[in-house]
Formats: C-alpha cells, sequence, structure tokens
C-alpha cells in the first residue's frame, strides 16, 4: 500500500489540515466542519497533509501532498500486517492514483477560491455578493471532495474483506495517534523553551 492510499483514506474529508478554510466556506462552520471530519481526524499540525508513514519513519517513495512518501520495505510492512496479497495492493494503488488525479484538480480550485476570498474580505467593503457566490463554489467543490471519499470507501470495501479492512483501520489510526503524539511533545518542548528567559 503505498502513501497516495493510506494519505488519502485518512485525510479526504479533512479540509483544515489541507489549509482549506472550514470557516469561510459557510456561515456555518460547525456544520461543515461535523459533516467533513466525520469519517477522520487527521494530525492537526500541518498546513498540507503530512503523509501518513507506516513506523519507522521513512524518505523514500514519491511525494505526497509536500512530503515524502514511505520506505519499499514500509510499503511491504503494512502490506503483510494487513494481510493484503500484492494483487490487491495493486488494485487500491489504482483506486488512489485515479482519485489522486481527480482531486489534484479539486484542490487547485478549492485553494483558487481560497484566495479569491480571502482578497475580498481584504476590503472592509468586500462584495457580498461575489463573496457569497464563492462560498457556493467552495461548497461544491467540499461535495465533491466527500462523494470522491465515499466512492473510494466502497472501492475499499469491495477489494479487502472485513477483516483486512479492519488491520488497515487499526494501521491508520495507530499512525495517527503516533503523528498526534509526535506533534504534541513538540508543542509542549517549545512551549517550554519559549518559558526559558
Amino acid at each position: 500500500m503505498n502513501v497516495s492510499t493510506i494519505t488519502l483514506i485518512v485525510t479526504l474529508l479533512s479540509p483544515a489540515q489541507a489549509g482549506m478554510p472550514i470557516s469561510d466556506v459557510s456561515g456555518n462552520s460547525n456544520l461543515i466542519g461535523s459533516i467533513l471530519n466525520a469519517s477522520v481526524a487527521f494530525c492537526q499540525f500541518s498546513p498540507a497533509p503530512a503523509p501518513v508513514r507506516f513506523p519507522g519513519g521513512g524518505q523514500g517513495g514519491p511525494p505526497r501532498f509536500g512530503g515524502p512518501g514511505p520506505t519499499e520495505a514500509e510499503k511491504e510492512n503494512a502490506r503483510i500486517r494487513i494481510g493484503m496479497t500484492k494483487e490487491q495492493q495493486a488494485q487500491i494503488d489504482a483506486v488512489f492514483h485515479e482519485s489522486d488525479l481527480q482531486m489534484g484538480e479539486v484542490r487547485g480550485k478549492f485553494m483558487e477560491f481560497s484566495k479569491q476570498l480571502y482578497s475580498l474580505y481584504d476590503s472592509y467593503d468586500f462584495d457580498r455578493v461575489q463573496a457569497h457566490n464563492i462560498r457556493k463554489e467552495l461548497l461544491k467543490l467540499h461535495k465533491r471532495m466527500a462523494e470522491n471519499h465515499a466512492d473510494n470507501e466502497e472501492k475499499l470495501r469491495k477489494i479487502l474483506t472485513r477483516e483486512q479492512f479492519e488491520r488497515m483501520r487499526a494501521l491508520v489510526k495507530e499512525e495517527r495517534d503516533r503523528k498526534r503524539k509526535e506533534f504534541e511533545e513538540r508543542q509542549k518542548r517549545g512551549a517550554e523553551n519559549h518559558r526559558r528567559p
């Protein structure tokens, strides 16, 4: 399983980690945030989603969201832990490769509309109609991301058995928890260093 597979599994509905301003998408940020983050909350410390890496780190593999992917050994270790065949891994990689292509375009549009909206908000007397129209476009893009995520979730369940799927989710949770703990430790060290004279 490559980094795009795991990363998309855990981040497609997490726009906050992709630098996507949920609060600017709708007047009701709690509703949008709840809907879009219902699947998984992932490492909220990076302006772009960090690729999920399997235990041991690793700097190999193709870049994903601005970061390196896992090494071949890490990918193989994950495949074995999940109990997938190489054929299943290839099927999942194909699903997420296609998804990456589609979502790359959506994310690009999302970022462009976000910039336009922030640019409008720089003015005290901004064009409220234009801002409303941009927010509508942002919501359409969020819907596309959510639909893509839902499609991927269905495809995963057609490729993996229930047991494999559960092991995969456990591995993703383990990695997410490890990343969150690392982040909290860095925050704590930073706060301690900041307090020192």
